[in-house]
Parts: structure tokens; C-alpha cells; sequence
């Protein structure tokens, strides 16, 4: 992932995780350009030591008072890399019924060692695979530039047809004046000789055109005395017109909705070849040189570093608490939105070759950290790590600028949403923008409600939670790997 996602979070709930002094700045800046932007500045509310053997009234809201927990631990290792661990912090967190997701999973070898030359004839044995999917990820971009152009036109055509209802004479004017130089262009001017251009052009027909374009032409003609054969004229191009007009309407509303669903299929293409792609251009795209170029990694010590990273999510359930005595049994009837206990587990790992008579040997670095977020800002954390698979495809790919990724996505936002008639729109849009879901519940056009006082008691309740596991897992790890346990 491009962004961290720790300062996401952050700049997602500040009032809670970010750093008191930045609060302001990262909702303005939230708000002006963008969660991952603010994303940028946001910093993490430092981590406090907090006594969770204690049975804590609820109302205090400790959760709040001290919302993390953050641990970090190093060993050496000469198992195979990191698995073990990996696959026990996995089974412990499932266990614990959380859902857990992997966001990262990137490796970078050293130029020259021979962990690269292995990994590299793998990446070329994977490249011969995914081929197919690069060329129809070129396809697909130059494809998705014209199909949005396309779908603005239509929709500023669809716009126009709807303001003619409107009340709004200024409104209801420009769109006829818009309409009528369309019709002048697309269809009039395909008449020839009959054309309005070229009729203006014969004696006595100049003011024509100026009489067809006015928003009351027959009023208009009558004010200038003009009669005979230019009436006639004028009354036939109207009444084109106003039958192009109704039939077009239809059309264009058939046309729109057709490109929207091809944008779609394209943008879902675009989706597994981000997906394919990502670990791929994490390593070697994305971040040039930040780990070839590290300390970390030396092709005299044919060395890699594995980086890892796991979100584990879990529904703060009031009726455990309400069965634990956590929270009064009368918690269980009050309006509270749901919230999300959260513990991310990052693994850092740095192995070298096996030498004569010497296993994989290595570094690893565990950061554990907690946080607890409600229902609406879970679902902006997963949109804005889910939109790096397009800009991903859109950057590498396309060659696209981060600026034009985000009028890009402002069109489709456009396309998707001012123009749509049903709240489902399904596809990859779904998974990567707020404004593609179905049965949202955060609306990113608007600020997100701040917690109620019941809610805040379920949040500082949520967060605990996760600090509990944050630190049995901490704990727990340090026995798996022989450490002292406090």
C-alpha cells in the first residue's frame, strides 16, 4: 500500500487516534481533497501503558482516554522466514473470531544474490502468466478514458432534457440554447442545402439563425415584422426540432446507460490486473529503491526482506458485554451504530541464503497495534485501501499523474452517481468507491456523525477490546518464541 495506514486511520477518526494539535488540519484537509491526502500529515496519538486486568466502569470511557496499543518485538530466527509465526498469529486471531485480511505482502531481494536470481525466474515464470493480463490492462485504460468522455457528453446531454422541465427560466434557456446548437451540428447540418446554416445564406433568410436560436422564436419574429416564407421556415425547423428533442431524450438515456455498464466491466478488468499486478509494482514499482536500496538488503549477503501486513476486524458485540457485566443489561436496547475492534500485525522480516550447513537464518520485526473504528468509517478505511488497486493499474500502466487519477475518478463519481437513477450500482465500484456500494452507510459528500454519548461509551469499550488482543497476542508471541513474559 502507498498509504500508511495507520495515518489513514488517523485522518479517518481523528478526534479519537490522531495527535490533538493536527486534528483541525486533517479534517480540512480530509474534507478538501481526501482522506489518503490527509492522511499525509495525520499522526498517530502515542500509545499508553493502560491496566486491562481491571474491571473499569464503562462510563468512564478509558477506551477513549488511552485509544491504542501499540508493541513491537525483534527476534532471530533460522525457521524458514517468518511462517511460523505468521501462520499462528493468523489461527490465534481467527480464533479469537476475528475476520482477518492481509493488506500487504511485498519482497525485495538483493540485485545479484541468488535468493533474487530465484525469485526473479519465478517473477518471469509469473510474468509469461500474466501477460494477458497487462496487455488488457493497456486496453482497458485507453478503453476507460474513452468510454468516460463519452459518458460526460451523455451526461451533460441528460442534464439539459431534465432542466427543460425545470421552473428555472435561466436554467430551461441554456439547456434549449445547448440543445439547439446540437441539433444544429449533429443533425440539421447533415440536410445540405436544406440545412439552416445554408438557408442563411440565401437573400432575405439572414436573421434565421438568430431567430431559431432565441428562446422565443415566433415571439421574436413578430417583434421584427418578419412574415411570409421565413415564417414558414422557421416553423418547420421547430418543429424538427421539438420531435428530435423527445425522440433523442430516449436515446440518449439508452446510450448512457449502456456506457456506464461497459465502464463498469472495464473497470472490474482493471481490478484483477491491480490485483495481479500489485505486489509486483509494491516491490519493484512503487517504491524504487527503498528496500534495494536500504542497509537491509546486500547482494555480498544474498539477503531479502519479506514485509507482511494483517487486519484483524471484529464486531464489538454488546450482548457479550452485557453477559460479561461489562455494560448495564439496559445497553443492549439503545441506538448505537456498529463498531469494529481492529489489530494490525506487521511483519518485517530480513532472511539471507542458507550457507554450507546453515539454515535460512534472520530478522524479524512484529508491530502490533489497536484501534476501534464504527460501521461508516470501516467502510471509508476499505474503500481508500481498496482504490489502490485502480490507481495502481491507472499509475503503472497508463502513466497516468496522481492529479488526473483523481479528476478521473471525480468523472466517475459524476457518471455514477449525479446521473443515477438506482441506488445499486453493482461491480468493482462496490469494492472501491464509496459512491459504486450498495446500501452505503457512510456518505462521503457529508461529514460523518460524531459518536453519541452511548456510542461513545461503545467505542471505548470496542477499543479495550482490541487493546486486549493487541496484547495477548503481543504477549502470547513473546511465549511462542521463548521470550520472558512479564
Amino acid at each position: 500500500m502507498v498509504v500508511n495506514i495507520h495515518k489513514l486511520i488517523a485522518a479517518v477518526c481523528p478526534d479519537v487516534f490522531c495527535k490533538k494539535s493536527l486534528v483541525p488540519k486533517v479534517k480540512s484537509e480530509a474534507k478538501l481533497r481526501g482522506y489518503c491526502e490527509a492522511a499525509e500529515i495525520a499522526e498517530v496519538v502515542a500509545a499508553d501503558m493502560l491496566d486491562l486486568r481491571e474491571q473499569r466502569d464503562p462510563f468512564d470511557l478509558a477506551g477513549l482516554q488511552y485509544p491504542t496499543e501499540m508493541h513491537s518485538l525483534v527476534y532471530q530466527s533460522s525457521s524458514p522466514y517468518v511462517s511460523p509465526l505468521y501462520f499462528w498469529c493468523v489461527d490465534r486471531l481467527r480464533a479469537s473470531r476475528y475476520a482477518v485480511d492481509k493488506l500487504t505482502d511485498s519482497l525485495a531481494a538483493a540485485p545479484g544474490g541468488s535468493q533474487n536470481a530465484d525469485f526473479s525466474s519465478k517473477a518471469i515464470r509469473s510474468q509469461e502468466q500474466t501477460d494477458k493480463a497487462l496487455r488488457m490492462g493497456y486496453e482497458a485504460i485507453e478503453m476507460l478514458l474513452g468510454l468516460l468522455a463519452k459518458a460526460k457528453q451523455l451526461g451533460a446531454q441528460l442534464q439539459n432534457y431534465a432542466a427543460l422541465k425545470t421552473d428555472d427560466e435561466r436554467k430551461r434557456g441554456e439547456a434549449i440554447w445547448a440543445l439547439k446548437n446540437l441539433w444544429l451540428t449533429k443533425v440539421d447540418e447533415k440536410r445540405g442545402d436544406m440545412s439552416l446554416l445554408r438557408l442563411c445564406q440565401q437573400p432575405g433568410h439572414q436573421p434565421l439563425r438568430m431567430l431559431f436560436m432565441a428562446e422565443h422564436p415566433m415571439e421574436e419574429m413578430q417583434r421584427r415584422n418578419l412574415d411570409g416564407e421565413l415564417h414558414v421556415v422557421l416553423k418547420d425547423k421547430l418543429n424538427e426540432f421539438g420531435e428530435w428533442v423527445l425522440e433523442s431524450e430516449r436515446d440518449t438515456g439508452v446510450a448512457f446507460d449502456m456506457t456506464r455498464v461497459k465502464l463498469r466491466d472495464l473497470i472490474e478488468k482493471l481490478s484483477v490486473c491491480g490485483q495481479w499486478i500489485k505486489p509486483f509494482l509494491w516491490g519493484v514499482r512503487l517504491r524504487p529503491g527503498e528496500r534495494i536500496g536500504s542497509a537491509d538488503v546486500a547482494s555480498i549477503f544474498n539477503t531479502a526482506v519479506v514485509d507482511i501486513m494483517l487486519l484483524g476486524r471484529k464486531t464489538y458485540d454488546v450482548e457479550e458485554a452485557v453477559t460479561k457485566h461489562a455494560v448495564p443489561t439496559w445497553f443492549k436496547n439503545v441506538p448505537c451504530r456498529n463498531y469494529f475492534s481492529l489489530v494490525l500485525v506487521e511483519f518485517t522480516s530480513r532472511v539471507s541464503a542458507p550457507q554450507k550447513g546453515q539454515g535460512i537464518s534472520g530478522r524479524t520485526e512484529v508491530n502490533l497495534a489497536s484501534y476501534a473504528l464504527n460501521e461508516q468509517e470501516m467502510e471509508i478505511l476499505m474503500d481508500e485501501l481498496g482504490k489502490d488497486n485502480l490507481r495502481c493499474a491507472l499509475e503503472a500502466l497508463g502513466g497516468i499523474a496522481p492529479s488526473r487519477i483523481q479528476q478521473i475518478e471525480e468523472d466517475l463519481k459524476a457518471v455514477f452517481v449525479n446521473h443515477s437513477e438506482s441506488k445499486e450500482e453493482g461491480g468493482w465500484l462496490a469494492c472501491l468507491w464509496p459512491w459504486g456500494r450498495k446500501n452505503r452507510k457512510a456518505d462521503r459528500s457529508k461529514d460523518i456523525p460524531p459518536d453519541s454519548s452511548f456510542e461513545r461509551i461503545a467505542r471505548s469499550e470496542a477499543a479495550l477490546c482490541a487493546r486486549k488482543m493487541c496484547r495477548a497476542l503481543y504477549l502470547e508471541m513473546k511465549g511462542q518464541l521463548g521470550m520472558a513474559v512479564s
